[in-house]
């Protein structure tokens, strides 16, 4: 009876596990805003990719995916997204402000967000996938300890 017990407590500790195990190092920024910040040094050299997201399942991952660029960073390297509103539309109200992606020396105008679905990532490329397909699992535990 203890051994049948144990099964679903070790299936849980593995998934809760890979969950965690992703949120370190996969995305290293996100605009607008988020929870991985707008700003971060990539940590260690390699690939990182700009994806462009239109589109979230009702876990909060993406549907709708698009690779910008990839690009080969070396370590402490930074990515991140500025907010420029530009000069001519600066005192109009309803003005947007364009999302500049950069990541060492590298620089894009995104242009504007327009959809409150749109968002913009740097991340590992290798791990995009995985980091995702664990997000159910990520998003029940957050619920289950409320934090």
């Amino acid at each position: 009876m203890k051994h049948l017990l144990l099964i679903p407590v070790i299936v849980f500790a593995a998934l809760f596990s890979v969950g965690c195990s992703y949120d370190a190092n996969t995305i290293r920024a996100e605009a607008p805003g988020g929870t991985h910040g707008q700003c971060n040094a990539v940590g260690v050299s390699g690939t990182y990719t700009l994806y462009h997201v239109t589109q979230f399942d009702m876990w909060g991952a993406p549907v709708t995916t698009e690779k910008l660029v990839s690009l080969n960073l070396t370590g402490n390297e930074h990515v991140g997204f500025d907010y420029v509103t530009p000069k001519d539309q600066q005192y109009n109200g309803d003005a947007k402000s364009e999302v500049i992606a950069y990541a060492g020396k590298f620089r894009r105008n995104l242009g504007p967000i327009t959809s409150i679905n749109e968002k913009y990532y740097w991340a590992d490329p290798n791990e995009w996938e995985g980091y995702w397909s664990s997000r159910p699992e990520r998003v029940l535990a957050k619920r289950a300890t409320m934090y």
